[in-house]
C-alpha cells in the first residue's frame, strides 16, 4: 500500500483530482492515518467549495468521490444531472444513475442505469452499479 500512497500523492502533486484524494483518503484509512485521511476528506470539501464558486454545475470526478463515501449525496446527484445535461454520455448515465441509487431512489436509478449499459460497453463499474442497483430494488420490493 505505500507504493500505492507515494504513486497517488505524486500524481495529486501534479494534478489534484477528486479521484486521487478519494483514493487517498481510503489508502490513509486503511493504514489507520486517520489525519491524513481527514486531510483528503478536507481537500475534497475545498474542491467543491471552489466548484461551486465558479459556477460548476458538472463534475462527474466529484459524483463518484462524495457518492462511494456516502457523503454530501445530494451534491453528488445534482452534480450528476448537471453531468448528464453537459456531456450525455453512457458514463454520465451511469454517473446519475450511482448518484440516484445513493440517495435510495433505485427505482430512478435503475432507468439511467439500462441507458448506461444499452450499448454493452465492457466498464467494470457499470456491472458493479447495475448489481448495486438491481439488489436494492429487489430490497425494497421485498
Amino acid at each position: 500500500m505505500k507504493g500505492a500512497i507515494e504513486n497517488y500523492r505524486r500524481a495529486q502533486e501534479i494534478t489534484p483530482l477528486p479521484d486521487y484524494a478519494a483514493a487517498l483518503f481510503d489508502l490513509y484509512r486503511k493504514t489507520g492515518q486517520t489525519a491524513l485521511a481527514q486531510k483528503q476528506m478536507d481537500l475534497l470539501d475545498a474542491i467543491d467549495r471552489v466548484s461551486r464558486a465558479t459556477g460548476e454545475t458538472a463534475n462527474r470526478n466529484l459524483v463518484f468521490a462524495f457518492a462511494d463515501h456516502d457523503i454530501k449525496l445530494d451534491r453528488a446527484l445534482e452534480l450528476a444531472k448537471g453531468e448528464l445535461e453537459f456531456r450525455r454520455d453512457i458514463y454520465s448515465y451511469d454517473a446519475l444513475a450511482w448518484a440516484l441509487y445513493k440517495n435510495r431512489q433505485y427505482a430512478e436509478a435503475q432507468q439511467y442505469m439500462e441507458k448506461a449499459m444499452a450499448l454493452k460497453t465492457p466498464e467494470p463499474l457499470f456491472h458493479k452499479h447495475a448489481v448495486a442497483i438491481s439488489q436494492a430494488l429487489q430490497r425494497a420490493s421485498k
